[in-house]
């Protein structure tokens, strides 16, 4: 049976674990080309779903950093991000703390920022629960219509890598 030079077999393991790096940083999903994750909006993920092609995304995340009131090193958890939607006419759009497959309370009230774009307020802070809750995947966005004034789109957030 031939046998593979040790040259070749270093090249071929090399060449498989560059393989498998790559295919481990696609794994994780869209980013933005800042890093954030990119949440993937659908009338499918509305309870009840919402049928049609209509879509969205969003990179909001929640983070700490310091409380904008201390003057030691306490930290807070701070939303920034925005959401984009594609096909209908948005009126509101919120954070809302809920599993995938059950609706709930509306954690933060997006700003409409163009005609088919929202965005966290500037310096807005969660709750340590809400904070517990967005690593649990236990927030969601839910972007309204006329047509469908208890959501049109949603998406269960992601929290940071």
């Amino acid at each position: 049976m031939p046998t593979l030079r040790a040259s070749k077999k270093w090249r071929l393991l090399g060449a498989l674990g560059i393989a498998v790096l790559i295919a481990g940083g696609c794994a994780r999903g869209a980013t933005t080309s800042t890093g954030m994750p990119v949440t993937r909006l659908t009338g499918a993920q509305e309870v009840p779903a919402v049928g049609g092609n209509l879509s969205g995304t969003t990179d909001i995340v929640i983070y700490q950093t310091k409380c904008p009131s201390s003057t030691g090193s306490l930290s807070c958890p701070q939303a920034i991000g925005t959401v984009t939607v594609d096909g209908f006419t948005p009126t509101a759009a919120h954070v809302h703390r809920g599993k995938a497959g059950a609706n709930g309370p509306v954690v933060i009230t997006l700003t409409k920022t163009g005609p088919n774009t929202f965005a966290v307020p500037d310096r807005t802070f969660v709750s340590d629960s809400d904070l517990l809750a967005y690593n649990d995947n236990e927030l969601y966005v839910n972007v309204h219509s006329e047509k469908n004034p208890n959501g049109e789109v949603r998406g269960q957030l992601r929290p940071t890598p």
